[in-house]
């Protein structure tokens, strides 16, 4: 049943151009080990695309890659820079959003049952920002 629902969100999300029309490539270096969703990625130099909500974070050397799908975001004010967010618990980082360079738009990845669990244990939440660098420097 899950496999079957999670294929009908991938292909929605695939046929539904007008949803997710912003493609962003960047790069970044990340200095602490994450998760994306599920997966946990080393400290390292990261290539972050977008395309059709689809989000690929992947280290530069080829050896980890995560797909995952992403929701639009919105924020208050535009910023010059692009930015992945993480929310911090104690030691661990999840990345959240992706922010797009210049404008007030981005994408936000769902939360996994295991941040969910932390968030409730956490009484606050920190965060951190990483800039994102054009892929093409």
């Amino acid at each position: 049943m899950k496999l079957n629902l999670s294929l009908s969100v991938l292909a929605a999300a695939l046929t539904c151009t007008g949803v997710y029309a912003q493609t962003l490539d960047y790069r970044a270096d990340v200095p602490f080990n994450f998760q994306v969703g599920d997966t946990a990625m080393p400290a390292g130099h990261y290539s972050v695309k977008n395309a059709r909500g689809i989000l690929t974070v992947a280290q530069t050397d080829g050896k980890k890659s995560v797909f995952r799908l992403t929701m639009p975001a919105a924020r208050r004010t535009a910023t010059p820079d692009g930015k992945l967010m993480f929310n911090r618990y104690g030691e661990d980082y999840y990345l959240t959003n992706v922010w797009t360079a210049g404008s007030r738009e981005g994408q936000a990845l769902v939360q996994s049952k295991h941040e969910k669990q932390l968030s409730i244990k956490f009484k606050t939440i920190e965060t951190a920002g990483i800039s994102l660098l054009p892929a093409s420097r």
